[in-house]
């Protein structure tokens, strides 16, 4: 189950995130493999954040690492 949740205003913007990784049991049980990693990923040339849900992870890659490494790789607006 994943909750995402955010509040944009003109003076901030707060997310909040919720989730369980999940598999799929042979018998249609969902048995939580992790309940603590965040699904948040700050973003601070843009002074906010992405929030995912969905595909965590496949084989050996992290929808979180992925993202995290592309927020390092942004940079400011230009304008």
């Amino acid at each position: 189950m994943t909750v995402v949740s955010a509040v944009i205003t003109k003076h901030c913007t707060a997310h909040a995130s919720d989730s369980f990784l999940t598999m799929l049991k042979p018998d249609g049980h969902r048995e939580i493999v992790e309940d603590q990693k965040p699904k948040i990923v700050p973003v601070k040339h843009w002074r906010g954040a992405l929030t995912y849900w969905g595909l965590a992870q496949f084989g050996q890659s992290s929808t979180f690492d992925w993202l995290r490494l592309r927020a390092q790789l942004v940079s400011y607006p230009k304008g």
